[in-house]
């Protein structure tokens, strides 16, 4: 997953659905392989459609570095993402910036937030180190693919 703050780089989402531009300077997180999913549920109530995005997953290896970056996203005046899935890395989704919501092409007012950050250090030698994140959008349009 690759991760920018909201307002960097210029962002539009074609008739199709796919996002087009780039989502700025980006930092990349990589969660622990099968430890990480994507999911998307739709509500409507009346005329609104809702997508609420939640993307969850392990990042191992605890370190003072990772924690910093992660509490500089907490900071941030919400986050966009690139997410990638396995089955097709080619083509990654955009979270957190949609066209409906957006208040320019760069910024929305509706951006991907980190929600949690849950350290675990482990009590056995045997036990993993690391964090389990979970970040959330929510967009009037289902994540747009490159």
């Amino acid at each position: 997953m690759e991760i920018a703050p909201n307002g960097a780089g210029a962002q539009t989402v074609d008739a199709a659905g796919v996002a087009l531009g780039s989502i700025g300077t980006a930092v990349v997180v990589d969660f622990e392989k099968e430890s990480a999913k994507m999911t998307v549920s739709m509500s409507k109530t009346d005329n609104l459609t809702l997508y609420t995005v939640t993307i969850e997953g392990y990042i191992p290896k605890m370190t003072g570095a990772t924690l910093e970056q992660l509490h500089n996203f907490a900071k941030e005046d919400g986050l966009k993402a690139k997410v990638y899935c396995y089955d097709d890395l080619a083509k990654p989704y955009l979270v957190g910036w949609d066209n409906v919501l957006a208040t320019s092409s760069a910024y929305t007012d509706f951006p991907m937030v980190l929600e949690s950050i849950e350290a675990d250090s482990g009590a056995a030698l045997q036990d993993q180190n690391g964090y389990t994140v979970k970040f959330t959008a929510v967009q009037a349009t289902p994540p747009a693919q490159y």
